[in-house]
């Protein structure tokens, strides 16, 4: 630590606190990124005197070679910031041709011994002012936790782990709905202003802190905002060793778990989850299996996989690794990079050793639900193993999400709506999740209502794939088949080769186009020497056709290999010309569906 964190830096209604790299106004974090703080900091340190741009380019940019754009630009982020009007310094004065001056009156006051000036635990006359009803049954945020020094670490994933043990230990908390991780990996690695994120989630607190590494020991400094007012409920600082890292995070979600019952006036008893191994390097791996499953490519998936065997190897009782195991494979089979004989049953077994390590893992059931669903087609198991793990972890959105997809297949519709409804709202920046609350309108062949839906996913991020994937099946059905054409093209991918080309070759033949339709059936046909194709797609083909016997024949092989998409079969209208087929009915009750 350097000399100049042994102060505090006051100015104005502002006080600057380098050790803990923060910011405040009026008990109020102000967020800066980490450039912008630190020139802050030299302007401070110079109260009065003029720096030049080469020794604030030196100073802010010490091992980088920067222009001076750079520093015009951090010099207005921290004006704005400080509430500074155009041409109207009141704290950072320019100096022609020289440099920057900061001209507000500093007061230097000592930090002692490391005990930093931040807000206290908030009181009850606070809570009297902010109104704790405000505060009951709300949503809770956990950012990953900011490096003060990213240049410098070396796992960039710390921050991510932190912010997964406290949302894996404030499950318990059940008046407050905690966030998913899945909300928080695209924010991993940047710089966030955590109200900011706090209202685009709809979230009403945020924790945000921040991790200060010096070999293996750790500083780490913790806030809970609540977002409406920006106010700054309550703080909290903690050391330890990173040998000691679950420790350390045990302290932390104690700390949390009984401020937030105070906050929301909850008589609940702190009884935060603990992780599910010791070794800290397993948790590592588990993190990255993570961070690389939620990215769903199939090479991403597969170094998911190598992340939760390595964990495994190190801790063969880490159950959430096995869970993590199942997940990787359930997803290749789903988004067919694999045959169901491969992925599946690895998955299953991956599924059930997390259940007999932990049968309180919520993520362990869900893992088995999914295959149950998927694969075995065991109806009444897989919802049984979904609402298992819905009540061990209701804020789940990933369990919720797939426990929509599985009242789809059963018709539910109604009830499926509701599921993708709460998923969408555990985790509202999700384009995946606002995407499928269209998916009942369209089983329903409500095809208009279902457009808009995947409209309004497209106007929050035109040319998103999945969006156009579902448009492009409500335009075909709906029978605007040019639309549809256009749909699929935006929604290609080399990864989707196989589901594109089987609605691309449907199309065509609803649109009397026989000889292309044919084309795109031969191209599925050629591909499958290469890679696995699923029989569902070559018989949606035939399908629409109308090679009824052909359709029935690729059937009958997705339903002897076990396809996933064999469980949509019930309420795909792609195959809704096979319908008053007695094959259909046969297949359909085989298959464990009711007729």
């Amino acid at each position: 630590m350097t000399p100049a964190d042994d102060y505090i830096y006051e100015f104005g209604p502002y006080q600057l606190d380098p050790a803990e790299q923060l910011l405040l106004r009026d008990r109020k974090a102000i967020p800066l990124p980490p450039k912008v703080f630190a020139t802050l900091l030299v302007l401070l340190q110079n109260g009065g005197r003029v720096v030049s741009k080469d020794e604030l380019l030196e100073k802010v940019w010490p091992d980088s070679f920067v222009d001076e754009s750079s520093l015009a630009q951090n010099i207005s982020i921290l004006r704005k910031a400080l509430g500074e009007g155009v041409g109207t310094p009141k704290y950072t004065e320019t100096v022609p041709k020289r440099g920057y001056r900061f001209v507000a009156d500093v007061k230097i006051v000592e930090n002692r011994r490391g005990k930093v000036h931040l807000p206290e635990p908030i009181g009850q006359n606070d809570l009297d002012r902010i109104g704790r009803s405000d505060l009951s049954s709300k949503s809770l945020l956990v950012l990953p936790f900011r490096r003060l020094h990213p240049e410098l670490a070396d796992d960039s994933l710390l921050g991510l782990a932190m912010a997964d043990s406290i949302i894996t230990s404030l499950n318990p908390l059940r008046l407050i709905t905690v966030l998913p991780t899945s909300v928080i990996f695209r924010y991993s690695g940047a710089v966030n202003d955590p109200f900011a994120i706090g209202r685009r989630v709809r979230a009403d607190m945020v924790i945000d802190g921040t991790v200060q590494q010096s070999g293996e020991r750790l500083r780490v400094t913790v806030q809970v905002i609540k977002v409406r007012g920006e106010i700054v409920l309550w703080s909290g600082k903690f050391d330890g060793r990173l040998l000691d890292l679950f420790t350390l995070q045990d302290s932390i979600s104690e700390q949390l778990a009984k401020a937030l019952i105070s906050l929301v006036g909850g008589a609940e008893q702190s009884n935060v989850k603990r992780h599910s191994t010791e070794n800290v390097e397993a948790y590592q791996h588990y993190i990255k299996g993570r961070f690389f499953w939620d990215k769903r490519t199939e090479s991403d998936l597969q170094k998911s996989i190598h992340h939760f065997e390595s964990a495994i190897h190190l801790d063969p009782d880490y159950a959430l690794a096995h869970a993590g195991v199942a997940d990787a494979y359930s997803i290749l089979a789903e988004y067919l990079f694999l045959s169901p004989a491969e992925a599946f049953p690895a998955s299953k077994a991956a599924a059930e050793r997390a259940v007999e390590i932990d049968y309180s893992l919520a993520e362990g059931h869900a893992s088995l639900a999914e295959v149950k669903f998927f694969y075995e087609r065991d109806w009444t198991a897989a919802e049984e193993e979904f609402k298992l793990a819905i009540e061990l972890n209701q804020n789940n959105a990933v369990t919720r999400h797939l426990y929509a997809w599985f009242l789809l297949t059963q018709e539910k519709l109604d009830e499926a709506s509701e599921e993708f409804r709460k998923a969408r709202d555990l985790d509202p920046l999700s384009l995946v999740y606002s995407t499928t609350v269209g998916l009942p309108f369209y089983y329903k062949r409500q095809y208009n209502r279902a457009i808009k839906l995947y409209q309004d996913t497209l106007e929050m991020k035109p040319g998103y794939q999945l969006a156009n994937y579902y448009l492009g099946c409500a335009l075909l059905h709906k029978g605007d088949f040019s639309d549809a054409l256009e749909a699929f093209k935006k929604a290609y991918k080399a990864e989707d080769l196989q589901q594109i080309t089987a609605l691309t070759g449907f199309t065509y033949a609803a649109m009397g186009k026989r000889e292309a339709a044919v084309k795109e059936l031969k191209k599925l046909k050629a591909l499958s020497k290469e890679r696995y194709i699923s029989p569902y797609n070559i018989a949606l083909i035939h399908s629409g056709l109308g090679e009824v016997n052909e359709a029935f024949e690729w059937l009958e092989r997705a339903y002897r290999e076990g396809a996933a998409w064999l469980a949509f079969l019930k309420i795909d209208p792609g195959f809704d010309r096979l319908r008053a087929d007695s094959r259909f009915a046969d297949l359909l009750q085989r298959a464990g569906f009711d007729t």
